[in-house]
């Protein structure tokens, strides 16, 4: 199988990778010595990167992948539970994200020849390989495009719906099967829309530096802008929730912190979060910048 993350923001990558193994632009050669011994500077003051975590939101709960005795799983399911198969990959997918995936294995081609013909839904669930185990929270997803090809393999666009918890493992074979619950974040206070306000804010002011710093000129989402709030949306919950999770998706940190974002049950948390990593983005974005221009002064 294959997965793309087109949907992951680059200017935070470029952001934290250039810190991280002193990689700069558009330097001269005589700029370039100077920023290495600045470079190597910084890091023996232990600032040569950027740590994002997510540790105040909880820990990312896992669940083993051992089905359940044959008597437990033939048991009824309980009100709100549905049976779905699931799909484990090394990423996460937060609601409203299209996903592209090119399936090749066996029992995976089994399972897209199945749900095509069917409700044309599936979840995805971060796998642990070092316990072959997989997360309890994942992300409902929706088949709109099937390409098969000759060989058997096919080429598929999906898009999430809705967050689910794994209850219980079913089958592991030939592809596994759960009993999962939907889930929907609290209500929260009315401190949430100031809260997605400061993160549009802030999530504006690090793309606007990052263009800035790295000669682009990367822009946010049609339908990112669509989402953010305004005077519209200050009574629209719903949205305030489906903007939380596409911040999540431009925020380019480890595949732990993101299921972190995911499963949380919280906006407001779920925000604060972003603000915090936003806020550090910033601050070093501007840092960046302050260090080339003292540097570029320096050179003439």
């Amino acid at each position: 199988m294959h997965w793309s993350t087109g949907f992951v923001s680059h200017w935070l990558h470029h952001c934290h990778r250039s810190f991280c193994i002193g990689r700069h632009t558009s330097l001269s050669q005589d700029t370039c010595s100077k920023r290495k011994k600045l470079y190597f500077l910084r890091t023996r003051q232990n600032l040569n990167f950027v740590r994002f975590e997510c540790s105040n939101i909880g820990d990312v709960e896992y669940v083993p992948l051992t089905p359940e005795p044959s008597n437990v799983a033939e048991q009824e399911l309980s009100p709100g539970e549905r049976l779905l198969p699931l799909f484990p990959l090394s990423l996460v997918v937060q609601p409203g994200a299209t996903i592209p995936l090119h399936i090749f294995e066996m029992r995976y081609r089994l399972l897209f020849n199945r749900i095509k013909e069917g409700d044309r839904v599936f979840g995805i669930v971060l796998y642990n390989k070092n316990n072959d185990s997989v997360s309890r929270y994942g992300c409902l997803m929706e088949l709109i495009r099937f390409e098969p090809l000759p060989d058997g393999r096919m080429l598929t666009v999906n898009v999430g719906k809705e967050r689910f918890r794994v209850n219980r493992i079913l089958k592991d074979k030939p592809y596994i099967i759960a009993s999962v619950v939907s889930i929907e974040d609290v209500p929260c206070d009315d401190t949430i829309f100031s809260l997605g306000e400061s993160v549009w804010t802030e999530l504006n002011q690090v793309l606007s530096l990052s263009n800035k710093l790295y000669g682009k000129n990367v822009s946010l989402s049609e339908e990112l802008q669509r989402l953010a709030p305004d005077s519209e949306s200050r009574g629209d919950g719903h949205r305030l929730v489906m903007f939380s999770h596409k911040v999540s998706q431009v925020l380019d940190i480890p595949v732990q912190d993101q299921q972190l974002l995911l499963q949380t049950q919280s906006t407001k948390d779920r925000f604060q979060r972003q603000l915090e990593l936003l806020e550090h983005a910033r601050k070093f974005l501007a840092a960046q910048l302050a260090i080339n221009d003292a540097l570029d002064r320096r050179s003439f």
